[in-house]
């Protein structure tokens, strides 16, 4: 935010695209002004009490899909089966390429010797192969731990909005402070300079 003649009598608190004036072109986006904004946070705070019934029961269906992991767990004990196979086969060539002729212990020594010199080169590519598909699988797991973590915390802030959502009897009629860290995620103003107030469930009015 900014503010505009901060000393005089018509100072005023406007807010504007932090990137307005850089990169050599300037950002479309209005600015808009707190009382804007203010004005804008009491008719879609007046919009969610007037569809409290249905808000609410979207909000309690959310809450538990939201609640409900099993997807995830499925697809990690999956992925984790698939680690253990992964790490077993590459222990195992580890061991191969450490001790190589224990693993060709048939024939005279020159015959060992030229399959060694065609089978480890082999390993070792084989032992690459299984290496990334290991670090692929591992990258999949952190995606996943980071999804179910996105749930937990939309599933909470869901549950914030609707306890706030159930104490308000009637329609407001001026600017609520708590309400708004309560529950509001994000402002968007387009370029008309209308807004969109996204709710910490997601919803946007």
């Amino acid at each position: 935010s900014k503010v505009w003649h901060s000393t005089e009598k018509y100072r005023k608190v406007i807010w504007q695209c932090n990137d307005k004036y850089k990169h050599g072109t300037k950002c479309r986006t209005p600015h808009v002004t707190e009382a804007q904004i203010k004005e804008k946070f009491v008719k879609a705070i007046n919009h969610l009490i007037t569809n409290k019934a249905s808000i609410i029961a979207d909000c309690e269906r959310l809450i538990e899909e939201l609640r409900d992991t099993s997807s995830i767990d499925n697809k990690e004990i999956k992925i984790k089966g698939e680690q253990s196979a992964l790490y077993a086969s590459m222990k195992e060539l580890i061991e191969q390429m450490a001790h190589p002729k224990d693993f060709n212990a048939s024939g005279n020594d020159k015959n060992i010797d030229a399959n060694l010199s065609r089978e480890l080169p082999c390993a070792g590519t084989r032992y690459e192969n299984l290496k990334n598909q290991y670090e692929k699988n591992n990258e999949k797991l952190t995606k996943l731990e980071n999804t179910r973590l996105e749930w937990r915390v939309k599933r909470q802030k869901t549950l914030n909005l609707l306890t706030e959502i159930k104490l308000q009897d009637g329609l407001i009629t001026e600017f609520d402070v708590q309400l708004w860290y309560a529950l509001i995620e994000k402002v968007i103003v387009n370029r008309d300079g209308s807004m969109k107030f996204e709710f910490k469930n997601g919803q946007i009015i």
